[in-house]
């Protein structure tokens, strides 16, 4: 983005503003008269999906404010840095916890851009204003800055003997120009681990996920040392983070995919769950999904240890009532060990983006919703005690070819159109050749063909599948390429297939 005069000389440019890839110019006319704005891609690309939108003007902006962490419910004094503010200072109460936005009044009467504001647990001990070397105890969170270049920040930690420690950093996730880096180091001096940057799955927007975090067991009683430090060296009043020592448990994250989710009376709806953890373990999961009424069905709610992802089905009953309904998927984890309990996490509701033809990242969504439509003209169902059992996994030997199970279609009146059946994945480990219901047929056995070649190097295998019923549509062609659409498509419920040498 760039301004130029009625000469065509440059008043003002911007590419990445702050540690932004949206570029922002704050700059001083320095006469009346004409001026350009020129905006284009950085590396002059174009598409019908570039699309940016402008505002211009006298209108307030925050460049950072400090501090961004304060007790949820709180009130917590805040400096403002920006242009065209009202004033410098306000006072701002975290309505939740995790990130709240935070806005400032502008002197036209607009309110400004919003930064982050990272909400702490009201029964958390919580310092903004730590002193040189303020320990670090389990439960502890503090705000601190980097104020000298070079600098280097101290925080003793105590441990007993192999209590586990996890220590976090938030400092981009906060709106900071920071690139944190941390060390744990001995009494001796010795370095026992550091971390630089670790990727927060939370944040999918975020282009350079430059926090760290680090998890040590200590072999010994005594104190250990954590050193904090900007990687490049600079320093200054929006050089801040907010420093939390943890519990080491075997936290995980869940996305929802889609957000949203289509449910035709009597028929059934798939959603995908991504599992992610930044402690590389993902335990056995079991899921519940809230804001169902009676009647409707659900199958696979019991993923296996270190699965990534994981499927699960609805079935709406046929005399559903069309409306929108509003889930919530939790999954639980049982612990082991002297930390044995359950955890719980809520999914988030996202939509799984993809970034320049190669990584997806999940861009959180308003809520997880079911719409519920007309019924289909035709539904997909298991053999009756599959049904009846939705959980219970069916069970592959190492030596098996051919696994059969029954699949019947329920055919709405006068619907008799050819339905293509096809599994809703391929793996190297399961096929099934081209299989259509003809007009009149109801029931099959379809046949998963088993690579046991592949299944004999595998100690276990436990995934979802389901079934996919199309039927096809018209032809379109778009230049060289041909596409048939489909003009229905529906699922099966969700079964288990699960292998044990």
């Amino acid at each position: 983005m760039r301004i130029t005069d009625s000469k065509g000389r440059e008043i003002s440019f911007c590419d990445d503003y702050r540690n932004n890839v949206d570029p922002v110019i704050i700059t001083t006319i320095p006469e009346t008269g004409s001026y350009t704005l020129t905006i284009h891609d950085a590396i002059f690309r174009g598409r019908e999906d570039f699309n940016y939108r402008i505002e211009l003007g006298e209108i307030p902006y925050l460049e950072y404010a400090y501090p961004v962490v304060g007790k949820t419910g709180k009130k917590t004094k805040v400096n403002l840095v920006g242009v065209n503010l009202q004033q410098n200072s306000l006072i701002f109460k975290p309505s939740h916890e995790d990130r709240n936005e935070l806005r400032a009044a502008g002197e036209t009467n607009y309110i400004s851009n919003p930064v982050t504001f990272f909400g702490v647990d009201k029964n958390f001990y919580l310092n903004t204003s730590p002193k040189e070397k303020a320990e670090l105890t389990n439960g502890t969170t503090l705000f601190d800055s980097v104020r000298s270049p070079r600098e280097i920040k101290t925080y003793p930690v105590y441990a007993l003997k192999n209590e586990n420690i996890v220590i976090e950093i938030m400092a981009r996730r906060l709106g900071s120009m920071m690139d944190p880096k941390i060390k744990l180091k001995d009494a001796a001096g010795n370095i026992l681990v550091e971390a630089d940057d670790v990727e927060d799955a939370m944040q999918g927007l975020m282009t350079h996920h430059a926090d760290p975090l680090i998890q040590f067991r200590a072999k010994t009683e005594g104190y250990y040392y954590a050193e904090v430090e900007d990687l490049t060296g600079n320093s200054g009043p929006d050089y801040f983070y907010m420093i939390e020592r943890k519990e080491n448990i075997p936290t995980f994250e869940v996305f929802v995919t889609p957000a949203s989710l289509t449910l035709p009376k009597g028929g059934t709806g798939v959603f995908h769950l991504d599992l992610i953890s930044k402690e590389k373990f993902i335990p056995e999961l079991e899921f519940t999904v809230k804001g169902l009424p009676k009647g409707y069905t659900l199958s696979n709610l019991r993923s296996q240890a270190g699965s990534k992802s994981w499927d699960i089905s609805v079935t709406a009953p046929e005399d559903a009532k069309e409306k929108q309904l509003s889930l919530e998927v939790i999954a639980t984890a049982k612990l082991k060990g002297k930390d044995a309990g359950t955890i719980s996490q809520t999914a988030v509701a996202a939509d799984n983006m993809m970034q320049a033809f190669y990584y997806t990242h999940h861009i959180p969504a308003a809520g997880f919703v079911a719409d519920l439509t007309e019924p289909a003209p035709f539904s997909l169902q298991l053999s009756a005690e599959m049904e009846r059992h939705p959980d219970q996994s069916i069970m592959i030997q190492p030596s098996d070819s051919l696994v059969p199970i029954q699949l019947k279609i329920i055919r709405k009146e006068g619907f008799t159109e050819p339905v293509e059946i096809a599994l809703n994945k391929k793996l190297r480990q399961l096929t099934i050749d081209p299989v259509s219901f003809l007009p009149g047929e109801s029931e099959k056995t379809i046949y998963l063909k088993v690579n046991t070649a592949s299944m004999k190097v595998q100690r276990k295998f436990r995934a979802p599948f389901c079934f996919v019923g199309t039927v096809k549509g018209e032809i379109e062609k778009v230049g060289k390429r041909t596409f048939q659409n489909a003009m229905y498509r529906e699922y099966s419920p969700v079964f288990v297939l699960e292998i044990k040498q």
